[in-house]
């Protein structure tokens, strides 16, 4: 029996369809700030921290010499900074996490803005908690020893000029980096501290609207920290980083980061390389990411996002 044309045509379109529908499909991702102040999270997402965190607290006061579980439970966190606080955060981070997939499941992708490519990692279950946890302080440690005796560093935000405009405001220093695009008008800068002061009445002067130094203990991303590369890479573990069960997107590269080899080149690199999270959620709006779930204490990724001119749509627990 002949099979009527019509139907032939219909069978042939059918898979193409599906294909179609597939790539179309509008996609999530987990998004984790750098650092994250658990002093503004919601009243479920704190209590939620307090539940996840308990087991670890005995682990995370003998590292930091502090008593996490006041800290945490009787909230004495507040005014507390440096590594303690980053690495609360990390765990604010991770517990929001895992409490997002109990609700909703998995995303499509994962990324981290700086540093919190660590809680990135911890959420692919590329790393464990405690590995993190052993990232972060060890960091934390060959930075502070190793390259902040020489003059104070600092980092500054910029804000109304492109980012080659502020290329040419720096002109041949050879000791400020562009550390991070927020958007095409919303740069991050990193120098020596006298350097980058006397550079804010040039950056005004060249249009910005904006010009702010920025609090920070530890200059991430500058390319000074090179130097303490080694001694990095001598603290790894290499053994503890799996196959990521998530597609991560690294805030440096913008590339999909999919087996343990790319992840560990991610945890090499990152601290003293520049990112570009515009380009980043460029990345992820290209890969058909409409959904934000910002895992983190408050919502300052959405924030940031808002001037990306992309239409993300942002989520936040609690």
């Amino acid at each position: 029996m002949d099979v009527p044309k019509s139907v032939v045509i219909v069978c042939l379109l059918i898979p193409i369809f599906v294909l179609l529908m597939h790539e179309c499909e509008l996609k999530s991702a987990y998004i984790f700030p750098g650092i994250t102040n658990i002093s503004r999270m919601r009243t479920p997402a704190f209590e939620s921290l307090k539940e996840w965190v308990a087991p670890h607290y005995d682990f995370l006061s003998e590292l930091l010499s502090k008593d996490i579980r006041a800290c945490v439970v009787d909230g004495k966190c507040k005014g507390m900074g440096g590594i303690e606080a980053q690495i609360i955060g990390y765990a604010a981070s991770c517990a929001v996490y895992d409490h997002y997939v109990e609700k909703r499941g998995e995303s499509s992708y994962i990324s981290g803005y700086s540093v919190g490519v660590f809680a990135a990692f911890y959420a692919a279950r590329s790393i464990s908690f405690l590995n993190g946890v052993g990232y972060l302080y060890n960091l934390n440690r060959v930075i502070g020893d190793l390259c902040l005796h020489e003059d104070k560093f600092a980092m500054a935000s910029v804000v109304g000029l492109t980012k080659e405009q502020v290329i040419s405001v720096i002109g041949d220093r050879q000791d400020i980096d562009i550390v991070n695009q927020n958007s095409d008008t919303s740069m991050v800068i990193s120098g020596k501290d006298h350097m980058i002061r006397l550079l804010e009445p040039q950056v005004l002067d060249a249009g910005a609207v904006f010009f702010k130094m920025l609090q920070i203990e530890r200059p991430y991303h500058a390319s000074f920290l090179t130097k303490c590369k080694r001694e990095w890479l001598d603290c790894l573990n290499r053994d503890e980083v799996m196959d990521p069960l998530t597609p991560v997107i690294s805030p440096t590269t913008t590339q999909i980061l999919t087996n343990r080899k790319e992840c560990i080149d991610e945890i090499e690199s990152n601290f003293c390389s520049s990112f570009s999270w515009f380009e980043t959620l460029k990345q992820m709006w290209n890969l058909g990411v409409r959904d934000m779930y910002e895992c983190g204490a408050g919502s300052d990724l959405e924030r940031i996002g808002k001037y990306s001119g992309l239409d993300h749509k942002y989520h936040r627990f609690g």
